[in-house]
């Protein structure tokens, strides 16, 4: 990150989470969760900005279509932190 930070023109270091997935077709990638809640925590303690596609995927607000259950189905954007 320190490295990304000392480019010209004040660059600014993104982490993104990766998109939640159906993992039982591939129960060896069943830890992506984990992998997600990982990088949300380095993203915290080195102070870089975090978009978190997993954790807006896997809310209610973030599944296309929303599901019936639902009481807002108004579009959100990412979380971001």
């Amino acid at each position: 990150m320190n490295y990304v930070r000392a480019l010209p023109d004040g660059a600014v270091p993104v982490v993104q989470t990766p998109n939640p997935i159906d993992v039982s077709p591939w129960p060896g990638r069943s830890s992506l969760g984990d992998y997600t809640q990982t990088m949300r925590e380095a993203a915290a303690e080195l102070d870089v900005v975090l978009i978190d596609h997993h954790a807006h995927g896997t809310s209610v607000a973030g599944r296309y279509p929303p599901p019936s259950s639902a009481t807002d189905s108004t579009p959100t954007t990412a979380a971001i932190s």
